[in-house]
């Protein structure tokens, strides 16, 4: 009877303590991960973008049905990390999966996917096998999230141009997708856009030049040129109730202005930096287009003395007037003379267009830095750094087989001729020579010992400001950076995206996402950069191991468990049988 009891008491506790587990779990989130990068666990700045929703947001994704097993997987990641995101957001995140066959009659389909693809959800046609029969499949791996009322589309396979197709394709969705879904919860939930201006006036880079970056840009931030005319309220205004200006934008970018800035300029934007506003400098210091060398094999490149040489100086670096070349560089296509009634082309090394690499000297990498491959670049200058207050990061680099022409420089194409033991022979001059430099803390106003007025520092409707606020600025000496090549169109010239080799055929370079990394810095958008420099290490099994030891690798992973299995559900029979033939005697 006593035994009884106590069997009774154990159930009841165990079944107790169960309930309470429960009910302490439903309420409070929990997840244990082993992994060493946390693969399977959000940011810290995930978590806490999803606490502050202050209102509901509905998933409605369309990666579903009777699809290809990988394709699977992803849809089943989706749903997890929907989850997650439900969890901590106290239920403001739901969704549900719909299947884009919505009918058996072709016709019905076609519509429908019609109007996913007309409101922006992308689809893929993919090719697969089952049961040894090649089929074909279209799919729409995306979703639209509404948010007050309103639809946005989200696509979670990442493009094959740089990821490759199939399952590494599948793979890097799987990884981005918390990416995917923060980032357009960030952009689509904010109450108000950050304003990006870009300068135009000094001969800067066209919009269409500018459209990759713009439309990258445009995702997160309001995108506007704007025009300083000289004029004092152009970027920032005097309000009669504050003691200091107000920012009109947030960040400007000056974009390879060609033209020399005016003092009244020079100083509207120095004072828009003492007021805090962030400021993306792409500048070249010499005048150098690829262009010049149409009608011949060289061209002078000078220095454009554009007026902002004193400010930067100032602010904590130079930008030299010399051109780099690196012998790790681009190819360029020239002609390579007649073929025939035809001319051939060939590709020849052109050293002025270096691929910056992020190279092991910036370890450890900068957020900006994190995760991405070598940048492409054309005419561009060295910075040297200036000792004073301000923190400095060097963030792009040329290698270590590159030199330096001071001005004026001789652009000329048969450079190409040069081996490697020339930039060998050279290079230790000036090994990695800076090319992008991010400077962070309370910068002096240029004009500051510049013998300003007294009737300007006294003006309260300019309210001149010696010393500026905690603020930051990147500084890149190369315009062409930031700018994207062109194709002929139907409707004229078309942009290539940011970073497109038209050889490979393939977006090669990472400069836009260096660029947005850049501009999310600055304006601390740190949730959108910890996801985007995440890193997860591959593990990936040895596949001579695996050809080598097949047989024994699917009996350790199949037979192997159902054997231990068994051999302890035969060695607990036996003891409870002891057991219970004891009592029984």
């Amino acid at each position: 009877m006593v035994r009884k009891s106590n069997d009774i008491l154990k159930f009841v506790l165990s079944a107790a303590i169960a309930v309470i587990l429960a009910l302490v779990l439903s309420y409070n989130f929990f997840k244990l991960d082993l992994t060493e990068e946390k693969r399977h666990s959000l940011t810290e700045e995930t978590i806490e973008t999803l606490k502050e929703l202050d209102e509901r947001i509905f998933f409605k994704v369309y990666l579903t049905g009777d699809i290809p097993s990988e394709y699977k997987k992803l849809e089943k990641a989706i749903e997890e990390k929907l989850d997650e995101f439900r969890d901590y957001s106290s239920d403001k995140i739901d969704y549900e999966f719909v299947n884009p066959y919505i009918s058996d009659d072709e016709n019905e389909n076609n519509q429908f996917w019609e109007k996913l693809y007309d409101n922006g959800v992308k689809f893929s046609n993919i090719e697969f096998r089952e049961n040894g029969v090649k089929k074909d499949l279209v799919l729409f791996p995306g979703a639209f999230m509404n948010y007050k009322g309103k639809d946005y589309p989200i696509n979670f396979l990442k493009s094959a141009s740089k990821k490759g197709a199939g399952q590494d394709m599948v793979n890097a969705s799987i990884t981005n997708l918390e990416y995917e879904l923060i980032s357009k919860i960030s952009q689509y939930t904010r109450f108000e856009k950050p304003t990006i201006g870009i300068l135009e006036d000094h001969g800067e880079l066209m919009d269409i030049q500018l459209a990759s970056i713009t439309q990258s840009l445009s995702e997160f931030y309001l995108m506007e040129r704007v025009s300083l005319d000289e004029h004092i309220n152009s970027i920032t205004e005097k309000l009669p109730a504050m003691k200091y200006r107000n920012l009109l934008y947030d960040a400007i970018i000056i974009a390879k202005p060609t033209k020399r800035f005016s003092k009244k300029d020079q100083f509207i934007i120095d004072q828009y930096i003492m007021n805090g506003g962030k400021v993306m400098w792409l500048v070249d210091p010499m005048a150098a287009d690829l262009d010049s060398l149409v009608n011949g094999e060289q061209a002078m490149s000078s220095p454009l003395n554009l007026g902002l040489e004193n400010m930067l100086f100032d602010y904590g670096v130079r930008i030299n007037n010399d051109l780099i070349i690196d012998y790790n560089c681009a190819p360029l296509e020239v002609d390579g003379g007649p073929i025939g009634d035809k001319r051939q082309k060939m590709l020849v090394p052109w050293f002025y267009s270096p691929r910056l690499f992020i190279d092991s000297i910036l370890e450890p990498y900068h957020p900006i830095n994190k995760n991405l491959n070598n940048i492409i670049s054309e005419f561009v200058s060295s910075i040297d750094t200036i000792e004073n207050d301000i923190s400095k990061t060097v963030l792009l680099t040329s290698s270590a087989l590159s030199r330096r022409l001071k001005s004026p420089v001789r652009v000329n194409i048969n450079i190409a001729q040069f081996g490697f033991e020339y930039f060998e022979n050279k290079a230790t001059l000036n090994p990695h020579s800076p090319v992008a430099v991010l400077l962070e803390g309370e910068f002096n106003s240029a004009f500051k010992n510049r013998g300003v007025s007294d009737t300007i520092i006294n003006n309260k409707d300019i309210s001149f400001l010696e010393k500026s606020v905690p603020n930051a600025m990147v500084v890149i000496s190369d315009g062409d950076m930031i700018r994207n090549d062109l194709y002929p169109g139907e409707q004229g010239y078309q942009p290539f995206p940011l970073g497109y080799d038209p050889i490979q055929r393939v977006i090669a370079y990472d400069n836009t996402e260096f660029l947005m990394n850049c501009m999310n810095h600055l304006l601390n958008d740190n949730a959108v950069i910890s996801l985007r420099t995440r890193t997860f290490k591959s593990r990936l099994l040895n596949k001579a191991k695996v050809e080598q030891n097949e047989t024994l690798l699917k009996f350790l992973n199949v037979a192997l468990p159902i054997i231990i299995v068994g051999v302890f559900g035969v060695i607990m029979f036996i003891m409870r049988r002891r057991k219970y033939s004891k009592i029984a005697a």
